[in-house]
């Protein structure tokens, strides 16, 4: 069922497409946006306070009843216990590092006492353990143990940044003579910095109600980076984020929410109350189009996390907020049952991933990331459960993150693509003109805790290099020169050796400009796909299963394959699957939609056949009035083409003519992820 030249059309079928369209589900929110992903790496029983990454990479973690524990690698490495009360919002709250803390291991924990005392105190990590230091800052006493406030967060300016509550008595918010309801500017021993706004006073702003976490933007034009602030509300008081500034006065308890600008307004705020918990700032510009310098908070009372848009030279300009992780959330309309639940603690690593600390159903320590094409390397760079190897006696142990069976993504292998096992390779030293390294152990790895895994291998004779690889779907050798001074022959891509194509058993190869070797960027029209208006190439769906379709405006086919696309959108859309289709105006000569009209015309297709995938508008660059990627991947002449491609850009199906529902699941199956949190 294709659209040829002589193509013709058929009543009855009309009829089934539009019934079809009028049956379509609406659409769901997902878990997490577009490209992102969640999984577990630690199991956590205990409430977390907060969870935090030092400057030297270790992974800390606050349990609200007052147990600090320190990770390495994946693996605890030390302990303390604290006296703490946890009445009411009290407990173990928060941890900030002090600039040194790579010598001197100070960092500074906020705590309430067993007297109801809310302090800040120092905590020194040393080569045995930790140890708590001296008191650092007082900050009053709460009669219950509520509106405590709790957070800290080191600015780039190396101050100590204490976000205080109003200890229950709401008039000390407005009074700069108590440190209660402020948000304090220190030096990391408890002194007053001397550009403070009183430079004789803790106080960097004021009015604030519940202030519970602190979260750092260091990529601002404002000194210090700027701060976010969360505050608590309840019943007809609302919740708030912040973003504070010196001399600030955010109103409580003369008013809260937006005051029309009598005093600092909130960048968002919520009434009935969502419980605003924590905050963080997707700073690292590793989360894809859209979300680098918004800020993402906890609403424990909702059950989810919300992001908001900011804008400005201080990134202190709200715009858009959204759902940004909801564990209801799924497009097919059935929550993933393992989905973490109570997410109350957020920190932004080295690694540019965000960890957060849940309750609730399957707690722990869960990652989000922004799961990019190919594979992932064994720890990215700044990864709290990096990389290691080490001597074991005569023998090699090799440590490595737990990259889980989601972030495999390697359901099926096609075309001779590696298998998906971790691969330890030895060579021989010294490295001459070029490397001989082999495969001496491939593995799934032995758990060795529930982010870490390991391995060990008894190394040949002689002096000897190793290579660890996991899931090393993409690159093999290496750039730059060799002992002898002679180039290397730089990275080859295993599609090389397979050969590049739209054939079956082929890597999929490009869209090029006629006449050159570059790539062809075709643009996303679609103002329902999570790519609108982004310019792509194949290359950027490669880790990802996806159908390529040839689709013209005029052919009867593509609009009944276009409605049933929209169902398995729906189903699968969330598993590392996508429709991209190629569209052009006219299969007969696939002649080229009018630059001007591309935009119209694909939002009109999209809206009328409910399409929320890539469709990218094609383009003639050679003249001949034809659409240049359209014409590279043709094979039989006329639309719907359809190329099924896996994982690692392999072509591992061809179907000329429509493709129901049906049979798109089924040739699907096999190659998508599993659910985002099963």
């Amino acid at each position: 069922m294709s659209c040829k030249t002589t193509g013709r059309a058929a009543a009855g079928l009309m009829v089934m497409a539009i019934l079809l369209a009028g049956m379509l589900p609406a659409l769901a929110l997902d878990v997490l946006p577009w490209g992102l992903k969640i999984e577990k790496v630690l199991d956590a029983a205990s409430t977390m306070g907060d969870i935090a990454q030092s400057p030297t990479g270790e992974l800390w973690l606050l349990e609200k009843n007052g147990t600090v524990r320190v990770y390495e690698s994946g693996s605890e490495a030390a302990s303390l216990v604290i006296t703490v009360s946890t009445a009411c919002d009290a407990g173990l709250l928060d941890v900030a590092f002090a600039p040194d803390y790579g010598k001197t291991g100070l960092a500074t924990i906020y705590y309430v006492d067993a007297g109801g005392g809310a302090r800040v105190d120092e905590i020194y990590r040393t080569a045995t353990g930790l140890t708590l230091g001296a008191k650092v800052i007082d900050l009053g006493s709460s009669a219950t143990g509520c509106r405590v406030g709790g957070g800290l967060a080191t600015g780039t300016d190396g101050k100590l940044y204490v976000a205080v509550g109003d200890l229950e008595t709401s008039s000390q918010a407005q009074d700069d003579g108590s440190l209660a309801g402020k948000v304090l500017r220190a030096n990391f021993d408890g002194s007053i910095p001397a550009d403070n706004p009183d430079p004789t006073s803790l106080v960097f702003a004021k009015g604030f109600r519940s202030a519970t976490d602190l979260a750092v933007n260091p990529h601002t034009a404002r000194a210090g980076g700027t701060v976010y602030g969360t505050d608590r509300g309840e019943a007809t008081v609302y919740d708030e984020i912040n973003a504070v500034r010196a001399g600030g006065n955010y109103g409580w308890d003369n008013t809260s929410g937006n005051s029309g600008g009598s005093y600092d307004d909130p960048l968002v705020a919520y009434n009935p109350v969502v419980g605003t918990e924590a905050v963080e700032s997707l700073s690292s510009n590793s989360f894809g189009v859209g979300h680098d310098g918004s800020v993402v908070f906890a609403c424990v009372q909702q059950d989810e996390i919300r992001e908001t848009e900011l804008s400005g030279a201080e990134m202190d300009v709200a715009g858009n907020s959204a759902t940004f992780y909801d564990p209801d959330g799924d497009r097919d309309g059935v929550p993933d049952t393992l989905c973490p639940k109570d997410a109350h603690a957020l920190s932004l690593a080295d690694d540019g991933q965000l960890y957060l600390a849940a309750d609730g159903a399957n707690p722990g320590i869960w990652r989000i990331w922004h799961d990019t094409p190919g594979p992932r390397e064994v720890s990215s760079p700044g990864s709290p459960f990096p990389l290691t190897v080490e001597k074991a006696g005569s023998d090699l142990s090799v440590g490595w993150e737990n990259l889980y069976d989601l972030d495999a993504g390697l359901a099926k292998r096609n075309g001779g693509q590696h298998a998906a096992t971790y691969q330890i390779w030895e060579g021989s030293l010294p490295i001459g003109g070029s490397y001989d390294h082999a495969v001496k152990l491939a593995t799934d790895g032995n758990p060795a805790g529930s982010a870490r895994l390991e391995a060990t291998l008894t190394p040949d004779a002689g002096n000897r290099y190793f290579l660890v690889s996991a899931q090393g779907d993409n690159l093999e050798g290496s750039t730059g020169l060799a002992s002898d001074g002679s180039a290397r022959t730089g990275p080859t891509d295993y599609c090389d050796a397979i050969g590049w194509g739209n054939l079956e058993g082929e890597c999929a190869f490009d869209f090029k400009i006629p006449g050159t070797n570059d790539v062809l960027k075709l643009t996303d029209y679609n103002p329902h796909s999570p790519t609108y208006m982004q310019e792509l190439s194949l290359e950027d769906f490669r880790g990802m299963v996806y159908k390529l379709a040839l689709t013209a405006e005029n052919c009867f086919w593509c609009t009944v394959e276009a409605q049933d696309e929209a169902v398995n959108d729906e189903k699968y859309g969330h598993r590392d699957f996508t429709f991209v289709s190629v569209f052009t105006l006219a299969y007969s000569y696939w002649t080229v939609v009018p630059p001007e009209e591309c935009a119209s015309r694909i939002e009109q297709w999209a809206n009328d056949y409910n399409s929320s995938t890539p469709i990218l508008c094609d383009e003639d660059h050679d003249g001949d009035g034809k659409g240049d990627a359209t014409v590279q991947w043709d094979i039989s002449g006329g639309a719907p083409q359809n190329f099924y491609v896996d994982q690692g850009n392999v072509v591992y199906k061809y179907v000329s003519g429509a493709q129901f529902a049906s049979d798109v699941e089924t040739t699907i199956l096999p190659e998508i992820n599993p659910e985002t949190c099963e």
